[in-house]
């Protein structure tokens, strides 16, 4: 992208058309004709400069009996590209000036070139172009010389194939340039401070996560905030707003979908989600910045942030601050200030707002609609943005009560699923279970009873002798008449032996018949729990929306009554915060409306915030808003 936009070197002559010729003699004096001026000018009557890139010394391809030569090189060249601004009276400012990229090797094939990149990075490091009050157009030309010297000395002289062409070529500047340059800038500030950047660490050396928690995307509680009452968000777009919530620093959510499939939807959700968690949790407001390089993507979004958030009703309804239209700030090019500040919030809104008379206004408004809103509350705004904070948490905490239900729910359903899915069939199972083994036992406790009035029957004397073989058998075939058709009485030859065997008999049918009832009380448990599992989640259904409990569409009723009300009461406790921060220190701010130091931005950015909880700008000119000036006069980016 860098490369890309630091501007074409090589052009054909039927492309000459789309740029501003620029003559001999403002190639000499820096100075644009009138007309020029006027065709710059003509869709931006209101701004004070323009940004433009130029291209001062542009050479022609030979012509060789009143025809080029078709050996497939460019028509036009034109090596030195500088970005500048241009004022009313046509003056020319350069900023910026280098070699096009298309010009240097390496490229891609084996292309025309002038020279090398290394060379023009070892010229641009020792002597890169220093704009200023003092830069004159001498200066300017001189640098342009060296600079091609540095890469292709003296070229194009010697150049059989190019002759000077006698003009230069202007165009208006697109917001790539400056995007650019604002990377290039950002990498050098990143390599001099080697700040922390999980981002950019993120990026640079990329770690493959397994996604293996479910639960994210079934959580009520991930998604806090949504932006109307009137269209529910779909399931794909839910899933996002999921994993934005469980995301940690250094985190990128990737979201592809062609125009109309809801994005800009999808944000104004998010953008009301993050708000409401910020709120909950008490700190400052999260900065939230909607960016792209494209200016149309731009203009939709703080167009979304304009009209298609909900306003509700009753009293929570709309703003409590008058005259703000929005929940997007606006943050176009210094040069387009005006412009965009007749049609949206821009920076100029809220230096409006921080003034004595702003807030004195908006606190009085805002305790008029605090008062309707919560009438048992009394006091000044703490008060009431404690009240609100309150009224936060007690609505998050029915998403995660609902959420813990569904917990619990699932747990008990879950050990159903080890029961054959059907706990009432399995109750059934155990029952006859229980039964059988009951019969079993009872079975077994008559034979052993039978078999002790039989010992105790028998005469002392067979016991006596019943070491003689002939009198033990006897002993024992009455024992086996007396048990009837138990089973296992084969091959047991003495008395002791039998005893035995009943002993283990009805020790084992007693065990199998408690472990029956045990797992008959078990299935009764788990059914009970499962009862007060559904009966809790129904409960918590009911307290959420005041509904019938039921499950059907539950997201979407919860996304149009539940998290727009958050989002509302998010609203105006971010509201209240800044009533509170303005009040803490009404003359400082005043005072220090001007002022860019970093004390003064990073508290002006966060009451930004608190009034509107998304930045909207493009790629070129939102760093330029997000810097703060030292004390040296230079720029230092946040």
């Amino acid at each position: 992208m860098a490369d890309g936009a630091l501007g074409e070197g090589k052009f054909s002559q039927r492309g000459r058309q789309r740029f501003i010729e620029l003559s001999a003699e403002t190639l000499r004096n820096g100075l644009l004709p009138k007309n020029s001026v006027s065709q710059l000018f003509k869709d931006q009557p209101k701004t004070k400069v323009v940004g433009v890139r130029f291209w001062p010394l542009v050479v022609a391809r030979r012509l060789s009996h009143g025809a080029a030569s078709g050996d497939g090189l460019p028509e036009l060249v034109a090596p030195v590209v500088t970005e500048a601004l241009v004022d009313f009276q046509g003056t020319i400012s350069p900023q910026r000036n280098t070699i096009a990229r298309d010009l240097l090797t390496p490229l891609p094939s084996d292309e025309f070139t002038i020279g090398a990149v290394e060379a023009l990075d070892s010229f641009l490091t020792a002597e890169p172009l220093q704009p200023g009050d003092r830069l004159d157009w001498a200066t300017y030309l001189a640098h342009c010389r060296k600079m091609v010297d540095a890469v292709a000395k003296g070229w194009p002289a010697g150049d059989q194939h190019y002759v000077p062409a006698g003009f230069g070529l202007l165009e208006p500047a697109e917001d790539a340039s400056a995007t650019v340059r604002n990377i290039l800038d950002l990498y050098d500030k990143i390599l001099a401070d080697r700040p922390k950047a999980p981002l950019l660490n993120k990026i640079v050396s990329p770690v493959e996560r397994l996604v293996t928690d479910t639960k994210v995307e079934t959580a009520l509680a991930r998604r806090l905030g949504h932006s109307n009452p009137h269209f529910p968000l779909a399931e794909q777009q839910r899933q996002v707003l999921a994993w934005l919530d469980a995301a940690v620093p250094g985190d990128v959510i990737a979201v592809n979908g062609p125009p109309g499939t809801g994005k800009t939807t999808l944000l104004l959700s998010a953008v009301a989600g993050l708000w409401v968690r910020a709120a909950l949790n008490g700190g400052e407001p999260p900065v939230i910045v909607a960016t792209s390089s494209n200016n149309q993507a731009v203009t939709n979004i703080i167009d979304a942030f304009g009209k298609d958030f909900g306003k509700g009703d009753g009293p929570l309804a709309g703003r409590w601050l008058p005259g703000i239209d929005s929940f997007g700030i606006f943050l176009p090019a210094n040069s387009r200030r005006q412009e965009a500040a007749e049609k949206y919030q821009t920076e100029d809104f809220q230096t409006r707002m921080e003034t004595v008379d702003g807030f004195l206004a908006a606190k009085d408004a805002w305790l008029t609609s605090a008062r309707a809103a919560f009438p048992d509350s009394q006091g000044d705004v703490a008060e009431y943005v404690s009240a609100i904070q309150g009224a936060i948490a007690y609505q998050v905490a029915k998403l995660e009560e609902a959420d813990r239900s569904l917990e619990q729910q699932s747990i008990a359903m879950g050990k159903a699923q080890a029961l054959g899915g059907d706990p009432a069939a399995a109750e059934a199972r155990a029952q006859t279970s229980v039964s059988e083994r009951g019969l079993v036992v009872e079975s077994m406790q008559r034979h052993r009873a039978a078999f002790d009035r039989q010992q105790a029957q028998e005469s002392s004397l067979l016991a006596l002798f019943s070491f003689i073989p002939a009198i033990e058998r006897k002993r024992v075939l009455r024992a086996r008449v007396t048990l009837g058709g138990l089973s296992g009485l084969d091959g047991l030859q003495r008395i002791s032996e039998i005893d035995q065997h009943l002993a283990q008999t009805v020790l084992k049918a007693e065990t199998e018949y408690a472990s029956a009832k045990g797992a008959l009380s078990g299935i009764r448990k788990l059914m009970t729990e499962i009862s007060a599992a559904q009966s809790a989640r129904k409960q918590a259904l009911i307290s959420l929306d005041g509904g019938d409990g039921l499950e059907d569409r539950l997201e979407d009723r919860i996304d149009l009554c539940h998290r727009f009300e958050l989002f509302r009461l998010a609203t105006h406790y971010w509201e209240g915060r800044w009533l509170m921060a303005m009040e803490a220190d009404l003359a400082g701010i005043v005072a220090s409306a001007a002022k860019r130091g970093r004390s003064t931005l990073v508290p002006r950015w966060h009451r930004r915030m608190m009034l509107t909880p998304c930045a909207v700008s493009t790629f070129a000119s939102l760093p330029s808003k997000l810097s703060y000036s030292r004390r040296d006069g230079g720029e230092m980016g946040q």
